[in-house]
């Protein structure tokens, strides 16, 4: 319960900025530069016309910043990846789309991003281990 209380408190930051950039069917894209400076990319990118998408998020380190609270960063940026993530939802519609976490990530988070995403009951998920990590992929519920 704690975890799900950051996340909602630090989704409302007033200093987290987000600058997007989207084009339907092929991408959506943001820059998310988070309160202590830190600048994270957002990528959903589609390589067959907006059937399928890939979504990646890391950290930018050619910005210089200043080390904080490692948690409170992670928590931070996993509240900007599901706001941008449920904007990319309504946005281009997505029939399928993936995120992998890596070994040693914040699994959780990644976890409870999942829930969040598969919570609105038009998507389901796939969990699925494989080298290095582990890959998320929805696909969008016909009705």
């Amino acid at each position: 319960m704690r975890l799900k209380r950051y996340l909602i408190e630090l989704s409302m930051k007033a200093k987290t900025q987000i600058d997007r950039v989207k084009k339907v069917g092929e991408y959506y894209n943001a820059e998310i530069t988070l309160s202590d400076g830190t600048t994270w990319l957002y990528n959903a990118e589609s390589y067959d016309r907006g059937k399928t998408f890939i979504i990646v998020f890391y950290e930018r380190f050619d910005k210089p910043n200043k080390l904080d609270d490692k948690h409170k960063v992670a928590l931070e940026t996993f509240a900007a990846v599901e706001q941008l993530t449920k904007e990319f939802i309504q946005w281009q519609k997505p029939r399928e789309f993936s995120f992998t976490s890596v070994v040693g990530s914040r699994s959780k988070l990644y976890d409870l991003l999942a829930k969040r995403i598969i919570k609105s009951g038009k998507y389901t998920m796939e969990k699925n281990s494989i080298a290095g990590g582990v890959q998320y992929t929805f696909k969008k519920v016909v009705k």
